[in-house]
């Protein structure tokens, strides 16, 4: 396994910001292994993550995640501004931005200022590409900026799946490619 950044509580909240470059790359392999740019997980208080500005690059044969917020009973929150995201993985999955809460809201969003673009690029050369992912009670997923997913068997810019309430949205001046061989 390889982290760029993980943090981890058992009951209480987590909070992590990128503004710098973050590369994560397991090379043990072939069809194994798993790289994460950004990860943090609680089991009862509420994980929140950004990358503002900041490049998270991750590259793996089987699971590789740019960021990963996950909360198993509380809110989880996973936020690209203006940043630079690219996730890669030769067989198994490569997913941009995930946030899962099991018994909470989950929280997944690419900004883009007037300034500068946020993207994620997502790509599986023989796997699964999504751009962002959001699982939990509730979901909202929301893109101003650019996401682009390419993969073999599968590729979604943006996956939202919820037990109560699901909210997406993209602005006028946001993109999604989504290429499936």
């Amino acid at each position: 396994r390889a982290y760029g950044m993980r943090v981890d509580s058992g009951l209480g909240d987590v909070v992590a910001t990128n503004e710098g470059s973050i590369s994560a790359t397991y090379s043990g392999g072939l069809f194994a292994g798993t790289a994460f740019g950004m990860l943090g997980t609680s089991e009862a208080g509420d994980v929140t993550l950004y990358n503002r500005g900041g490049d998270i690059t991750t590259s793996v044969s089987g699971q590789s995640v740019g960021m990963f917020a996950q909360s198993g009973q509380a809110n989880a929150v996973a936020i690209n501004v203006t940043g630079t995201i690219s996730a890669s993985s030769y067989d198994g999955y490569a997913v941009g931005i995930v946030a899962s809460a099991d018994n909470g809201f989950a929280s997944v969003g690419n900004f883009s200022s007037s300034a500068e673009t946020a993207s994620i690029t997502a790509y599986a050369a023989y796997g699964y590409a999504i751009g962002m992912l959001g699982t939990g009670y509730g979901v909202t997923a929301s893109n101003t900026g650019s996401i682009e997913a390419s993969g073999y068997y599968l590729a979604a810019g943006i996956v939202a799946q919820s037990t109560n309430y699901t909210s997406v949205s993209t602005s006028e001046d946001g993109s999604i490619s989504a290429i499936a061989v």
